[in-house]
């Protein structure tokens, strides 16, 4: 057994031109990203694979089926025609429905938590399909609040430095911006510390993404 932790939308890269495949997959990521981060929570044993990995393709097979890195693979119909003619707006129920009907041929012959998944994606709608978070939160010793926020779009990631005294909103600033993916952004950015009156931000090897002279908070 092991646990599910990913969920991706793609399409198949042997069916279809490069730049169609990469712009597809960096424009799903807000979406399985949101999912992904509910689905950490539920900690749900899977029989035999750890992700599951919808694929577009334009004649898609029946059954699902195990590959190798552990991952669970059900095949959809991908509309080339109506995805290259939908409205930026159009494009979040376009993923969505993809997702659902991948993720539904799933349970046909796997055990997975079809229920969770499909809170996770009615969430995702009642939030109007905007995928924000907060990183991190660190109260300094003269009583500031810093904190990352972390936005994830079809176009883009952003991470928002902001720092707070009480409710006054003392400094807000996109300090990371990078394309959509995990694999990009998620090792730029890790902890807040403050050292001999600056503050920094670190990523993941300790290595500093940001820093800022806290004398210099009432100039920003």
């Amino acid at each position: 057994m092991m646990i599910l932790k990913h969920i991706y939308l793609y399409l198949n890269p042997s069916e279809y031109p490069d730049p169609l495949v990469t712009e597809f997959g960096f424009r799903t990521r807000y979406i399985c990203n949101f999912i992904e981060r509910r689905l950490k929570e539920e900690k749900f044993n899977a029989d035999g694979f750890s992700k599951i990995c919808v694929q577009g393709r334009d004649e898609p097979g029946e059954e699902c089926h195990i590959v190798s890195e552990n991952a669970l693979v059900p095949e959809v119909h991908f509309d080339r025609a109506r995805y290259e003619n939908l409205k930026d707006e159009e494009h979040h129920e376009f993923f969505l429905e993809m997702l659902e009907r991948g993720l539904t041929k799933c349970q046909k012959s796997y055990v997975i938590p079809l229920s969770s998944l499909h809170s996770a994606v009615e969430e995702f709608r009642s939030c109007r399909y905007v995928n924000q978070w907060e990183h991190k939160k660190k109260r300094l010793s003269n009583g500031l609040v810093v904190s990352l926020q972390c936005e994830l779009t079809m176009t883009e990631f952003v991470l928002t430095l902001s720092i707070k005294k009480g409710n006054e909103l003392l400094f807000e600033r996109p300090i990371l911006n990078t394309k959509p993916d995990e694999l990009i952004f998620a090792h730029q950015f890790k902890d807040i510390a403050q050292s001999d009156g600056e503050l920094v931000v670190t990523n993941k090897f300790g290595k500093t993404l940001y820093n800022l002279r806290l004398s210099d908070l009432t100039l920003a």
